[in-house]
């Protein structure tokens, strides 16, 4: 972004979504985009980096998707996989406690893997005052015990601190 400084705080692994008992849903732990292209899918316009990713990797394989909706919000999202409509695409934290519930399951994505980066970001022309910085050291910190207790699934630190370095 023009005027910022942007520091990768970490790296996500976007996965599948689906209700468990979909008759379309291969029964393998990994996908091809293949397999993708049989599924109905649903997507977000919200999330149309996540799209855009899947729709890159999808087209780099030579397939279609078959795209039946798109639901903007996470709760209808995620009510109309649930309900059978279609599977999605999402990071592994948008979706832990319905997965952990039995309400979806989730499929990695085989070869490249699909994934996105969070950044933090600054404005490039004021000063990172003393409480800033510590303020990123508690967000790295706080980001590494989640993925370390495994609450974070598909997470990966990018970094060890976050202090921004003067650009």
């Amino acid at each position: 972004m023009r005027g910022s400084v942007e520091l990768p705080l970490l790296t996500e692994e976007l996965v599948v979504v689906a209700p468990p008992r979909a008759d379309w849903l291969p029964p393998a732990r990994t996908l091809s985009p293949s397999d993708l292209s049989r599924m109905p899918m649903l997507m977000s316009n919200r999330r149309e980096r996540l799209h855009a990713l899947l729709s890159t990797l999808i087209a780099e394989a030579g397939v279609v998707l078959d795209v039946r909706g798109h639901i903007d919000e996470l709760g209808s999202l995620l009510g109309a996989v649930k309900a059978g409509h279609g599977a999605t695409v999402l990071p592994w934290c948008a979706v832990g406690q319905e997965v952990a519930g039995g309400g979806l399951v989730v499929r990695r994505i085989r070869g490249r893997r699909l994934q996105r980066q969070l950044l933090l970001c600054r404005a490039q022309s004021l000063p990172l005052s003393a409480a800033a910085v510590a303020a990123c050291e508690l967000l790295h910190a706080c980001c590494r015990r989640l993925i370390d207790d495994g609450h974070w699934r598909g997470a990966r630190l990018m970094r060890r601190s976050l202090a921004f370095e003067d650009a």
